[in-house]
């Protein structure tokens, strides 16, 4: 037993000196692995050496077998901590490579390839701490993309494609990364390469992936458009639609159209609009697989983009591609034969979405005058759009073949390019019969999206002359029932409703008496109003319905009396105070547009500010204040933020100034009404500063005349213009009277101010005088009810114990006693009679005589009393 527990202790110390048998183990590996490591950095020590030492710099074998020894000893990937002599190794070998030294490239590359794996990390922010070191090991392999030999541009390209990209594939999003990224030369080496002519397949495919991986970051798709690499990617697109080169290419297109918005007007070319004509052109005959579908659709998307700049539109007529749009999108509508392909006439999803976007890009190009007269000349594409909406062709085969959501849908996009296309040629959608169709669509269907789309292109409708009389009232009667209706429909048709009336009946009296007659003017004025809910909407309900008043009201007579029985104008008065800044201009244009009617004007004047119960003055003064502390605001805003100071009135030119009052300035606004209200309306019930500001409000315009004066004569001498001599005389005496009216102006508010500070001090020295009356009455009221006091023991008693019920009596005697005598004070023996006659009054003698009164007094009452 003695052994066996030496034996036991004996392992006791082993392992308490040396560790468990598996920590011995993995602590041997840790060393053997530290000595591969020493071993490693070694031979790149090595290596450097013999590549710089001048005794072993021509020794290429020796440098060559070293550097296949490398790559096999680092096939899991270099350290974070030898990049300083990758650099250097990178920068020698790849000078030998540049001289012709075949034997390099075959090392070369594997170091290359070994770079497209992850640099191995001893510690976890070691990639942080090397950031120069990894910018610098970046900008080596870049160099080299741009070599004469494939095989390293192919190493190089494949190098930059894997530290562009994550372990799952996708975009590398560490910041560091993206700053190596940046600035790195990869794209620049790239465009040079493409401006050295032809390449090789494989080399092209490899750059274009690079590009496709560093284009998905908009800071490096902005330095691929500078750098005019995306027409090398265009003219890829010739590769035909069934190489992968393609695919690439559309993939970088739509990165950098997407992410770079100038990109499309670097390719508003007339090659580029050849290319894609080719490209589409060529899929939509030979495209037949799914894959050549959704190509087709990618294209068409990028196109969009290209669409949206009308560099390229011209360029579309020219090549013939506008018609090839024109007669695919409407080919299922027309009754013209066409060499359309069947196969891109289904019901799939991907000849779905091209039809689509055919026709979004059809009303991009419309923007163009040329190719708004070749749409227009098309024999099927308007009337397709209009019979997608004709429920006498609900049968018809183009609508049968598709579902119903899909149908939906395509409803939905006819009905927004009649919204662009039909202010384009409005004659031609009268004679489809256009109007008749959109509203009968509109009172059958009873989904959201498609009323509302019906909406929007009676909006626009609406505007165009002779719409209005076509029109009438059958759509001004539908429109007013929509916006009744409010627990049927939601808010935006009612407001898209009540902005069709608008349009319907601005300038149209006809519709504007049959507003009325349908008494659509409550359905207005209850609109009219500022709610918790229109704070959090984009457009509120109350603009549009003041919009509304402006145009149905406004001038009508007949709806101007309605307007003001029904209590419209107190509406308008109850939105003002509360409204927002930006609904205020409408609001106060609205009413200096309806006091032009004499009655409105009276009943404007007779009413009351809600809060204060004043005139509306009052709250016109308010606004005004207001409209200054916003301006204010801003300068102050400008000034913190952007370190601007905004340009002051006096700074302005001419226009500009004008621009300013008229547009930008609620003042401007606030001054015509008040002027139609007349200043003197309701200024006796304002305090003197409201006076103050009331007068300035008044004086306004001729203070902006004078600064708009000398905004003209500080124009005209900055360039040149000397006026002859009446019109100087002219401008000289302008500015003279209003600079006069503007110390005129600045005299009379010191006046009243003088004026404000008078008064007060004249109010202040009344109410002490008035203090010191009061304290003198009192001081002579107390000394006569003394004096008239008699001095026995009874009457003291009575004062002292009931002086707050018998000294009004007193005072009221002794007042009486005042009126009997010329100088106000009776005599002695008068007022001694007076108080004794006071005291033989019954009430007194009761209170005396009582058994409560008698026993608080120290004395016997006399036997007179």
């Amino acid at each position: 037993s003695m052994a066996g527990q030496g034996g036991g202790g004996g392992e006791g110390a082993q392992g308490a000196v040396g560790g468990s048998r598996r920590d011995v183990e993995k602590q041997g590996k840790t060393t053997k692995q530290d000595e591969d490591d020493v071993v490693k950095r070694d031979m790149l020590s090595t290596l450097v050496m013999l590549l710089t030492n001048k005794h072993s710099a021509e020794l290429y074998d020796r440098q060559v077998k070293t550097l296949m020894r490398i790559s096999k000893a680092y096939s899991d990937g270099f350290f974070i901590a030898d990049i300083h002599k990758l650099v250097q190794i990178f920068k020698h070998v790849g000078g030998r490579v540049d001289q012709g030294m075949t034997e390099f490239v075959e090392p070369l590359c594997d170091l290359l390839n070994i770079c497209s794996k992850p640099f191995v990390k001893q510690i976890a922010s070691e990639e942080y701490r090397n950031f120069d070191s990894l910018s610098e090991i970046v900008q080596v392999i870049c160099s080299f993309i741009s070599s004469k030999i494939p095989e390293i541009q192919l190493s190089a390209a494949a190098a930059m494609i894997a530290y562009s990209t994550t372990d799952e594939g996708l975009p590398a999003s560490i910041s560091f990364r993206n700053q190596i990224l940046e600035s790195s030369s990869a794209i620049e080496n790239i465009g040079q390469v493409f401006q050295r002519g032809e390449l090789d397949k494989k080399v092209l495919l490899q750059l274009l992936q690079l590009l496709l991986e560093l284009s998905r970051r908009n800071e490096l798709a902005a330095q691929i458009s500078q750098q005019n690499c995306l027409e090398y990617a265009v003219e890829a697109l010739l590769h035909g639609f069934k190489s992968h080169i393609c695919v690439i290419s559309v993939e970088i297109l739509w990165n950098c159209m997407e992410n770079v918005p100038s990109a499309a007007e670097r390719l508003g070319t007339k090659r580029t609009a050849d290319v894609f004509a080719q490209v589409i052109t060529d899929l939509l005959k030979e495209g037949y697989r799914s894959q050549d579908k959704e190509l087709r659709n990618e294209l068409l998307l990028v196109l969009h983009y290209l669409a949206e700049k009308d560099k390229i539109h011209e360029f579309f007529i020219a090549n013939g591609f506008l018609e090839t749009l024109l007669t695919t999108s409407s080919a299922s509508e027309s009754e013209v034969r066409n060499d359309v392909k069947s196969s891109v006439l289904t019901s799939s999803s991907e000849d779905f979405e091209m039809k689509r976007t055919m026709m979004h890009i059809i009303c991009l190009l419309s923007e163009n005058p040329a190719c708004m007269d070749r749409i227009k000349q098309h024999h099927s594409f308007i009337p397709g759009l209009v019979l997608h909406l004709d429920e006498r062709y609900v049968n018809h085969l183009a609508r049968k073949k598709f579902s119903r959501q899909q149908q939906r849908q395509l409803q939905i996009e006819c009905l927004s390019s009649l919204v662009i296309l039909v202010p384009k040629f409005p004659d031609l959608f009268i004679q489809l019969g256009g109007l008749a169709i959109i509203l009968q669509f509109l009172s059958e269907q009873s989904e959201e999206s498609l009323r509302s789309g019906c909406l929007r292109l009676l909006i626009q409708c609406a505007k165009l002359p002779g719409f209005q009389e076509e029109l009438g009232g059958k759509a001004v009667a539908m429109m007013i029932s929509l916006v009744k209706e409010q627990s049927m429909h939601p808010f935006h048709i009612r407001q898209d409703a009540l902005s069709v009336l608008a349009r319907l009946c601005e300038n149209c009296p006809a519709n504007q008496n049959i507003v009325s007659a349908l008494e659509g003017l409550d359905a207005l004025i209850e609109n009219i109003e500022w709610t918790v809910e229109e704070t959090i909407r984009m457009e509120p309900m109350s603009l549009t319905a003041v919009d509304a008043v402006w145009c149905i009201v406004c001038g009508n007579r007949e709806n101007e009396r309605l307007f003001e029985q029904k209590g419209g104008l107190e509406a308008l008065v109850l939105l003002l105070d509360k409204c927002p800044r930006f609904l205020q201009f409408l609001v106060v244009s609205c009413m200096c547009q309806l006091v032009e009617n004499q009655g409105l004007l009276e009943q404007l004047r007779t009413l009351r500010e809600p809060v204060a119960n004043k005139a509306v003055t009052h709250l016109l003064i308010r606004l005004w204040r207001e409209e200054e502390d916003y301006i204010l605001q801003e300068e102050r805003k400008e000034l913190e933020i952007r370190g601007v100071n905004l340009r002051r009135e006096e700074d302005m030119r001419s226009g500009e100034l004008v621009e300013h009052l008229t547009l930008k300035n609620l003042h401007t606004k606030i001054h015509s009404l008040l002027v139609k209200l007349g200043f003197d309306t309701a200024r006796d019930e304002l305090d003197t500063e409201e006076k103050k500001k009331l007068f300035q409000i008044e004086k306004y315009l001729q203070a902006h005349e004078a600064t708009l004066w000398q905004a003209f004569n500080k124009e005209l001498a900055e360039e040149g213009i000397r006026p002859v001599t009446p019109d100087r005389r002219i401008l000289e005496r302008r500015v003279d009277e209003n600079m006069a009216a503007q110390e005129e102006l600045e005299e009379q508010l010191e006046n009243m101010d003088a004026q404000h500070e008078a008064g007060e001090q004249e109010e202040l020295r009344q109410f002490f005088q008035q203090i010191h009356q009061e304290e003198l009455a009192r001081k002579n009221t107390v000394k006569r009810v003394s004096q008239a006091l008699p001095t026995s023991t009874r009457t003291k008693i009575i004062v002292d114990s009931h002086k707050s019920q018998i000294y009004p009596p007193l005072i009221a005697t002794t007042r009486g006693l005042e009126e009997k005598t010329n100088d106000g004070r009776g005599s002695r023996t008068e007022r001694k009679d007076n108080v004794e006659e006071f005291l033989r009054d019954s009430a007194t003698s009761k209170l005396v005589s009582a058994p409560s009164f008698l026993s608080c007094c120290s004395c016997s009452p006399p036997s007179s009393f």
